[in-house]
């Protein structure tokens, strides 16, 4: 690069403490890209939530009221009766800003912002400073995870491939997610580029254990550990970050813009699905999961279906009542 490329490249990053793009023809594009204000966004997904991936985008579902019938999954037999195969009750979604400073929201006066935790219900969340990227997506996903414990469990990072997030598609090849699957839910995140990765389960006692998934019909056993966590990354090309909030629900929120607390650290939120279900003792199957079947283009014959069941290292059992928000345990399914 010439004296004269050096000097326009260093105007358009220094001039008036800012940058120009224009009036520099000479400047290079890696030089303009670095100049631009950057802001880094993270978000920790919590609970029971339905990735929905088409690159570069990155759907991120939370689930209605699940109830499938027999008959939803096949024709009934001559003399056979209907019946419920899965009924699953949500109690809803929040998002929280874990750090993070808002400096400006709308209505300025929406209840929710003393606590900076806001009620998702029917709410289609988008960042426009995501929309307006241009890189792909880094997200690989296959399962069941080979092996399928992560070793040691206690090391954090042996948790991040993505298999430890469940994939019933990748069991089903034949079957997809339905084209029209987000009016099938309560409401969703719509991401785009950055990364995800999975998290270390958010109760302890699940680092040591796994699941068998079991066909209800018999003859396939797949063991898994899963985890209820993701964590997704991303640069915006801004000096905050702006959520957008659209459609239904109770909350009033539609927008909030988010500044870091210290310059150069990341705006964290987290998602999180509230459940107040009940655990399996050891053994016990995780019956909520048979949700994710209702998002299914055609839902399997109900026989087809695989169904979690807990298999606990030690350390006791998982059920014995109704649990606090967030419940349990609610892993996420892959599509």
């Amino acid at each position: 690069m010439g004296l004269g490329r050096w000097a326009g490249a260093l105007a358009a990053v220094t001039l008036g403490g800012g940058w120009l793009a224009f009036g520099q023809p000479g400047t290079p594009p890696e030089i303009v890209e670095a100049a631009q204000p950057s802001t880094a966004l993270e978000i920790e997904f919590v609970g029971g939530f339905a990735f929905v991936q088409s690159n570069p985008r990155l759907d991120v579902g939370y689930l209605n009221d699940t109830t499938i019938k027999l008959s939803q999954t096949r024709a009934l037999k001559p003399g056979e009766s209907d019946r419920t195969v899965c009924n699953v009750p949500q109690s809803g979604t929040q998002l929280e800003i874990v750090r993070g400073i808002i400096t400006s929201a709308m209505p300025a006066n929406a209840p929710e912002l003393p606590s900076e935790i806001f009620d998702l219900d029917e709410k289609t969340v988008t960042f426009p400073g995501l929309e307006a990227g241009t890189s792909s997506l880094n997200a690989t996903h296959t399962w069941p995870p080979v092996p399928h414990l992560p070793a040691p469990p206690s090391d954090a990072d042996k948790w991040k491939p993505l298999p430890f997030i469940p994939g019933l598609t990748k069991h089903h090849t034949t079957n997809g997610p339905h084209p029209n699957w987000h009016t099938k839910v309560n409401g969703r995140l719509r991401l785009k580029g950055g990364s995800i990765t999975g998290g270390v389960p958010s109760r302890p006692q699940m680092q040591d254990s796994h699941f068998e998934f079991r066909k209800v019909s018999g003859g396939v056993t797949i063991p898994a550990a899963v985890t209820d966590r993701a964590v997704y990354t991303a640069t915006v090309t801004a000096t905050n970050i702006v959520i957008q909030f659209t459609n239904g629900g109770t909350s009033p929120i539609r927008r909030l813009e988010i500044a870091p607390e210290v310059a150069g650290e990341p705006v964290k939120l987290r998602v999180r699905g509230r459940h107040n279900g009940m655990g399996p003792e050891p053994g016990g199957k995780l019956g909520d999961f048979c949700a994710f079947y209702s998002l299914f283009d055609e839902i399997p014959a109900h026989e087809q279906w695989i169904e979690p069941f807990l298999i606990q290292a030690g350390g006791g059992g998982g059920g014995g009542g109704p649990m606090p928000s967030p419940g349990f345990y609610c892993p996420a399914d892959w599509f």
